[in-house]
């Protein structure tokens, strides 16, 4: 029959002095360094989960600023009967401040855009009245037709205020959000002190 053989049936005092012997059955039942190399196996999965954890975080708290932004614009922009151009950049610069510090990115300037217009609707027909941009958002002509949902404007002589912020989310690591990720949201208010909000200085068809 076959016999087991081990290291330490060769390791006698015969062949090795006794005190290198010593040592060496000693380091082969040294178990101490076990968790510090499990731990060399899981840490890249830690750090990867973590990152991954906190950029996912970010995304998402950047995705309901931005709800918040849109809507908090049109609300502010609906308070007034009359707004101006300083007025309206005064309001912007509230919805910059509502996405700090997202929106600082060390090597570029801030992403975020926003649109005001005011959409009336006189004889079935709805048309821009004015239009407010920031950031480097195109605005609406205004005089030219603007589509709207079916539920928002019913009668003639009515208004509505329209917002609409585009923001580009860069991650902060980069790792599992390669790519940034551009986020929109629109948001719709009725004047709530006038049937329209007039823009003294903006734009006029």
């Amino acid at each position: 029959m076959f016999k087991v053989l081990r290291l330490s049936n060769f390791l006698t005092a015969d062949c090795l002095p006794g005190h290198l012997l010593y040592s060496l059955l000693r380091i082969l039942r040294d178990k101490k360094g076990v968790a510090a190399v499990e731990f060399a196996y899981i840490a890249p999965l830690m750090v990867a989960l973590y990152l991954g954890i906190v950029e996912m975080s970010l995304a998402l708290s950047a995705d309901r600023r931005v709800t918040m932004v849109t809507s908090s614009v049109a609300d502010l922009i609906s308070q007034n009967e009359t707004v101006t151009e300083n007025d309206l950049d005064a309001i912007f610069d509230i919805a910059e401040s509502l996405l700090n510090p997202l929106n600082q990115n060390v090597f570029e300037t801030s992403s975020l855009k926003i649109k005001v217009t005011s959409v009336v609707q006189q004889n079935n027909n709805t048309t821009v009245a004015w239009s407010y941009t920031y950031g480097g958002a195109t605005p609406d002509v205004p005089g030219d037709d603007y589509t709207l949902p079916s539920d928002q404007l019913t009668q003639d002589q009515t208004s509505v205020i329209m917002t609409q912020v585009n923001f580009t989310h860069d991650s902060l690591f980069n790792y599992f959000i390669p790519a940034p990720i551009e986020m929109t949201d629109t948001y719709y208010v009725r004047p709530r002190k006038s049937l329209q909000v007039e823009c003294t200085n903006c734009p006029a068809p």
